[in-house]
């Protein structure tokens, strides 16, 4: 059974139907580790977020918003993943209604993809979602009965299902038709993996990035594996490398820096969290980076990191080789937003999506926040217990 519990601030907003749960963090059973650091020294570029570009936010980015549509049968307690696929916006709720939602590029609300339930086709816990269009699917993992279901992009309805050979959260199908999973298991007599590639009939295939550190407690979100276009990539909180995944490789193509900041050594992982002991609460206060996440697509890299009970936001430029780094404040200040939160997913025009509670818009402005002239107006629009809006986040 997977337990999540809440470990850093969570802001939980009760009004009438509604529940709305900002997660900045919690702790998991996943497990992640550093791989082979000497074999990659010359395989990838460096980018280093303290060393940026002296820019304002406002400068860099542009925003657009959706409000999305709020109807009995599509009250959201919180989103945990979003992706937007053919002006189709798919939005995960894995904590609370537990529910695949799909909204248009107006935000009209859809239909929802799959449902609960035990029966065939049917999922208890999705913890994550990805659209394959190749197989023309969104597949949803099911923590619970460890499963991947595919529904049809067309309909919705179930097109079919695996059984999972071991606990996995996520995972991505390749070119050649294998899949690769991470593996979220950290208890072993064997030496464990991060990564394992798996054959048409999910057969275990190959195994790769092996696990230096393995723990039933993690900060920070599932998302360690993801897709832009075909290209698969993966990462770890403890290691500094995001790496290109294919069904025979993985090969390091980044490695992130972090100014004066530094991920936790493996001697302190490997001491504060022998025998399986939370080590989460030493690690928050060791002035170490306590977890980073990576969202990626075609021309830009957003790598949020916590440290020192602050958030920042590091960005990098594909395109033009530069790099930002902004605090949380300095974010929503700057773009008028009146909250930023770490992204949730992309667009396929290359767009970050990041969620705002309209509640806390609304307090917001009677305490008198400026917004940008496009919130403002969606601010005006709604009622405290309407569904979020979506921030669409976008280099100039």
């Amino acid at each position: 059974m997977i337990v999540y519990a809440n470990i850093m601030r969570t802001k939980i907003l009760v009004s009438g139907m509604k529940i709305f749960v900002y997660l900045f963090g919690f702790v998991m059973l996943l497990a992640s580790c550093t791989s082979s650091k000497k074999e990659w020294e010359n395989a990838r570029a460096s980018i280093d977020f303290g060393q940026c570009e002296s820019v304002e936010p406002i400068d860099v980015f542009s925003t657009s918003f959706v409000k999305l549509e709020t109807a009995d049968d599509c009250l959201i307690a919180s989103i945990t993943q979003a992706e937007e696929y053919e002006g189709v916006f798919y939005l995960l709720d894995a904590f609370i209604t537990r529910t695949v939602y799909a909204f248009d590029k107006q935000g009209k609300f859809i239909g929802t993809v799959g449902r609960k339930g035990k029966g065939p086709g049917e999922y208890v816990i999705p913890s994550s979602f990805f659209i394959d269009a190749r197989l023309g699917a969104v597949c949803v993992i099911d923590v619970e009965q460890q499963k991947l279901m595919g529904y049809s992009l067309k309909d919705y309805r179930l097109a079919f299902e695996h059984k999972l050979p071991f606990s996995s959260m996520s995972m991505r199908f390749m070119d050649d038709g294998t899949a690769v999973l991470y593996n979220q298991e950290y208890k072993s007599d064997e030496p464990l993996y991060n990564l394992i590639v798996v054959d048409k009939d999910f057969k275990i295939k190959k195994r790769m990035m092996e696990q230096e550190f393995a723990s039933g407690y993690k900060m920070g979100m599932t998302r360690k594996l993801y897709s832009v276009g075909n290209v698969v990539s993966a990462y770890t909180h403890q290691s500094p490398f995001l790496c290109r995944v294919s069904s025979d490789t993985i090969m390091p193509v980044y490695e992130f820096k972090f100014g004066d900041y530094q991920l936790p050594p493996l001697d302190f992982l490997q001491k504060e969290g022998s025998n399986n002991r939370n080590y989460i609460p030493a690690l928050r206060e060791s002035g170490y980076i306590n977890y980073y996440e990576v969202y990626e697509n075609e021309r830009m890299l957003c790598v949020p990191y916590y440290v020192d009970k602050t958030m920042f936001y590091g960005w990098y430029d594909k395109k033009r080789s530069k790099t930002y780094n902004y605090k949380l404040d300095e974010m929503t200040s700057s773009l008028k937003s009146g909250s930023f939160s770490t992204p949730i997913g992309t667009t396929s025009d290359g767009k970050f999506i990041s969620l705002l509670s309209t509640e806390q818009l609304m307090s917001m402005k009677e305490n008198g926040m400026d917004f940008v002239e496009e919130l403002e107006r969606l601010i005006s629009q709604s009622k405290e217990d309407d569904n979020p809006i979506l921030l669409l986040l976008k280099e100039k």
